[in-house]
């Protein structure tokens, strides 16, 4: 399952975004409708800071 994936891969942080875009127009005799949508999901991984310089 996709949900088990991501918690293996334990990202820092994670974005979800979802958008739903709904249009209709009608006429005498026809009617139109569009509909669209789109999921973005974004994983964010930070660099851990080991305290060590560098050589």
């Amino acid at each position: 399952m996709l949900l088990d994936e991501l918690r293996q891969a334990s990202p820092d942080e994670v974005e979800l975004e979802f958008g739903v875009n709904l249009a209709t127009s009608a006429g005498a005799v026809i009617t139109k409708g569009e509909l669209a949508g789109h999921l973005k999901v974004r994983l964010l991984w930070k660099k851990a800071e080991t305290g060590q310089s560098a050589p």
